[in-house]
């Protein structure tokens, strides 16, 4: 050692820096023994010894890596670690980073950043994915990073990392086949219902769960909802009894709406209700709605408005849309809460707000009669327009009706039929009545009558009862059908039974002038006349201040007359108003309008 640092010396003396760089002339011979010698000799000794050191000294420990796949929600799984060799000496590890959507355990307590772990302790390490790790996460998690595990040598340089683990998150596939996904279970059991590939695996990855992960009641659950969608109802109560049993709040609700519909177990209300009770009480959103219908219509217990309400403010205030609109209606129609419409239009808003096409309908319909809010058509139309766009017949049907009348859009007839015809392709009798009109009357396309007739029949045979009355007159008149005086009458006849004025008031006049095939009967045409009349219908009103005046089926009267002439006159009827300045001459009543 002492000849290499001579000879280095040496060497720095003759070559030394200079402005330009490293300069200085070449060592020479010395004579025999001289300092070249004495330099070579060092620099084998040197590397000789630099040798020596690389093969004696231990080679530095690898981190310890890998990767670890664990199933979401199904409790911890060993991360692998095994102990470094001189972990039997002592020593610690420490944290230095977890999981961002794990938890590390070390049995069964949590470990975290800057925890000091024995070495010897390390394979004991476990991570678990909590069910809601992903909930943040739009779609279902099939396989992502759930973060890395970092661990340091406690006693080394920061550098000293002993090992690296990525934690690798995926749902079971019995989840990713038949798991909620955000949805109702009655919707996800009609998809599986109707896809049979996705449902047959996912009955073979559920019954795997169920054997080998009893203790997670969600895989009974999910299994059951496969059974139900496969429409083997029986089996699939077995599997909700399992996991309700173990107190899975969705399979209480399950299983208590099976007994309450009697599918794959004997119709139970109360046991239905016992069910989705105990799910309820668990704070689960719609079960807590199913109480509110349970109590609503007196299943399973008894009839309770108040009850029914206070169930749907449970559901509604977690944000469940459906609960909104009930406890909406509940204030709009005074059952179980005071009566108000204010308070009614919040909750429709709350529901329409996310999406909701009931109450979006519902809150365009308030708008248009401003009832709880402000009148506004072009806003009624605005939610008519988002719950129609959803498919939402009413409000088609509405929308329509606005675009007829021309209230809040500019008015258009060939628009308006074209939502009339959605909706009454969905079959509501409302719209297949309105475009039955459309075409009877030439609005937005020719006038056709046949066409008039076939939609006229669809909402008459739903029993829609404008309908019915004009199918009767297409009848007898013979437009769009052949004419057919008994069909006539019997459509009629059913109009007027569910009360339609315009029925009742054209019977009247059947059985005074005694047409289609029916006996002349003015008394008949009075009491006829006299229905319509009193639900206000002023051509009724009208043709009864004319009986009385001159005796037609009743006594002649002209100061009943004159009432009657006066109820039409004052909802604008010319000829009622006319007559009723007659009657007033000839008889000068002082209370009578100058004519």
């Amino acid at each position: 050692e002492l000849m290499a640092v001579s000879a280095k010396e040496k060497w720095a003396n003759e070559w030394r820096p200079s402005g330009g760089g490293w300069q200085g002339r070449r060592p020479g011979k010395r004579g025999k023994g001289g300092a070249v010698t004495t330099v070579a000799l060092a620099a084998v000794l040197v590397v000789c010894g630099l040798a020596l050191w690389v093969v004696l000294s231990p080679a530095p420990a690898q981190p310890h890596t890998g990767v670890v796949v664990v199933d979401i929600g199904t409790g911890t799984r060993s991360l692998g670690i095994e102990a470094p060799p001189d972990a039997a000496g002592g020593g610690t590890a420490t944290i230095a980073t977890v999981p961002e959507r794990g938890v590390v355990r070390l049995d069964d307590r949590e470990v975290a950043v800057g925890d000091a772990i024995a070495l010897a302790d390390l394979p004991r390490l476990a991570v678990e994915i909590p069910g809601d790790a992903f909930q943040d996460v739009d779609g279902w998690v099939q396989e992502a990073s759930a973060g890395r595990l970092v661990y340091r040598a406690s006693d080394g340089e920061p550098a000293d990392v002993l090992g690296e683990i990525d934690i690798t998150a995926r749902h079971h596939a019995c989840d990713r086949l038949a798991g909620l996904r955000a949805e109702a279970p009655d919707i996800l059991v009609h998809r599986l219902g109707s896809d049979d590939v996705r449902r047959e695996a996912a009955e073979r990855s559920c019954r795997a769960a169920v054997e080998s992960l009893p203790a997670f009641p969600r895989f009974a659950l999910q299994l059951g909802w496969v059974l139900e969608a496969g429409r083997s109802e029986r089996e699939a109560s077995r599997w909700y009894r399992v996991a309700a049993e173990q107190g899975n709040a969705y399979a209480q609700m399950s299983l208590g709406r099976l007994f309450v519909i009697g599918l794959g177990v004997p119709k139970d209300d109360e046991e239905g209700v016992r069910w989705i009770l105990a799910a309820a009480e668990q704070g689960l959103d719609i079960a807590q709605s199913a109480m509110g219908w349970m109590y609503t219509d007196g299943i399973g217990v008894p009839r309770d408005d108040t009850e029914a309400a206070r169930w749907f403010r449970l559901a509604a205030e977690q944000g469940l849309a459906e609960a909104q609109v009930n406890l909406a209606l509940s204030y709009a129609l005074g059952q179980g809460v005071p009566q108000d419409d204010a308070e009614a239009a919040r909750w429709y808003r709350l529901a329409a707000e996310q999406g909701l096409a009931v109450a979006q309908y519902s809150l365009g319909a308030f708008y248009e009669t401003g009832r709880g809010v402000d009148q506004d058509d072009a806003e009624a139309v605005r939610w008519y327009r988002l719950a129609a766009g959803q498919g939402d017949a009413a409000a088609q049907n509405r929308l329509g009706t606005m675009y007829r009348l021309g209230r809040g859009v500019r008015q258009g007839d060939a628009e308006a039929l074209r939502w009339y015809r959605l909706a009454a392709e969905q079959g509501r009798a409302e719209a297949q009545s309105d475009l039955a009109v459309m075409y009877r009357n030439g609005l937005g396309t020719p006038r056709n009558d046949a066409q008039a007739a076939e939609w006229f029949r669809r909402a008459a045979d739903q029993g829609f009862p404008y309908a019915q009355f004009s199918l009767g007159q297409l009848y007898a008149n013979g437009l769009g059908v052949d004419q057919d005086d008994g069909a006539a009458l019997r459509w009629l006849g059913l109009a007027a039974e569910q009360s339609e004025r315009h029925a009742q008031f054209t019977l009247g006049g059947i059985h005074e002038d005694g047409l289609l095939g029916v006996a002349q009967d003015e008394a008949e045409a009075m009491r006829w006349y006299r229905m319509a009349a009193d639900q206000g219908l002023a051509d009724a009103q009208h043709r009864i201040g004319f009986m009385y005046k001159w005796g037609r089926g009743v006594p002649r009267d002209h100061s009943l007359a004159t009432y009657w002439y006066r109820q039409a006159a004052d909802q604008g009827h010319s000829s009622a108003e006319l007559e009723l300045a007659t009657l007033c001459r000839l008889e000068r009543t002082p209370s009578c309008p100058s004519p």
